[in-house]
């Protein structure tokens, strides 16, 4: 299911650029996700190599309150 949640975040949430590196453009999206544990903001870091047209997930984590 969290992968799921993942997929259509990405279709409906705002990349935000981070950063600019050597390997190309870095991305987040930052979301609320909430399962039978509780509720907290993700955040999914995102690639596009310079060589490509598709993002690639570099990690996604619970953000500190």
């Amino acid at each position: 299911m969290r992968r799921e949640k993942l997929l259509k975040i990405v279709q409906t949430h705002e990349a935000v650029e981070s950063t600019l590196i050597v390997y190309g453009r870095r991305y987040v999206i930052d979301f609320e996700m909430s399962t039978e544990a509780g509720a907290a903001t993700v955040r999914s870091a995102w690639i596009i190599r310079k060589d490509e047209t598709f993002p690639r997930l570099t990690s996604c984590y619970v953000l500190a309150e």
